[in-house]
């Protein structure tokens, strides 16, 4: 056979071959946004890139934006109710991208903010964790137990162990005290504190304490240990 011949053949087979495969989908060329795969839910970037280890992420699905917290190994779940109000908060703030100690300073700096409204409400462990939650998040305003579970929330989706302790502090003497709301965390197996509404009413602020008159820092109530000149003395 001629050479000619041969093309032809060649040409005739590449062509059915095209005709023949199978046309491949948008979505199996390049997946983008939240896919199931193996029973797992996984969002993808724009570019196909697999998204992973990021506590709080907003994605869009059918046109309504749901907030995720997704692992090492790009496994996504959907965060609910004060949780992902807390999310949203972080993804306002820059602050959900990773776990570190510049986003949970952002966090803080958030509930250290509020605008001060008293609205205790009696309510201790699971349900004051939600009540104050939302009631933080939703309004901007809050107690200091309203700073410190805005606080806990954040911290917690940033992947965090946070305690919030519900005690009392002094109130100009040891003699009278006042109900107080902060916030612990253990860092190396160090037990650190923080108290977004200690930071909210007197950052800058010159105060007195037993060891003297203590200039307190911009962020005096971020992650300090007990006892630190210019805080207060904590009691359950």
């Amino acid at each position: 056979m001629k050479k000619t011949g041969w093309i032809r053949i060649l040409a005739a087979l590449l062509v059915m071959t095209v005709f023949l495969a199978p046309p491949v989908s948008a979505a199996e060329a390049k997946k983008t946004g939240l896919v199931t795969e193996k029973g797992k839910l996984h969002i993808y970037t724009a570019a196909g890139t697999l998204v992973v280890n990021v506590p709080a992420y907003k994605c869009k699905v059918n046109g309504k934006t749901a907030y995720y917290s997704i692992d090492k190994q790009g496994t996504a779940t959907k965060l609910k109710g004060v949780k992902a109000m807390a999310a949203k908060r972080l993804v306002k703030l820059k602050a959900g991208g990773k776990k570190s100690v510049k986003n949970l300073k952002k966090a803080f700096k958030w509930s250290a903010g509020l605008r001060y409204r008293s609205n205790t409400n009696g309510s201790r462990g699971s349900k004051a964790a939600k009540y104050y939650g939302k009631y933080g998040f939703s309004t901007g305003s809050g107690d200091c137990n309203t700073a410190a579970y805005t606080f806990y929330w954040m911290a917690k989706v940033l992947g965090y162990s946070p305690k919030v302790v519900q005690g009392h502090v002094p109130n100009g003497s040891m003699s009278n005290l006042k109900s107080h709301a902060w916030v612990t965390i253990k860092f190396k197996k160090k037990l650190f504190y923080f108290d977004p509404d200690l930071n909210r009413a007197y950052a800058g602020k010159t105060v007195r304490t037993a060891s003297g008159w203590v200039r307190q820092g911009k962020y005096c109530g971020f992650k300090f240990r007990y006892g630190t000149p210019g805080t207060y003395k904590y009691m359950k």
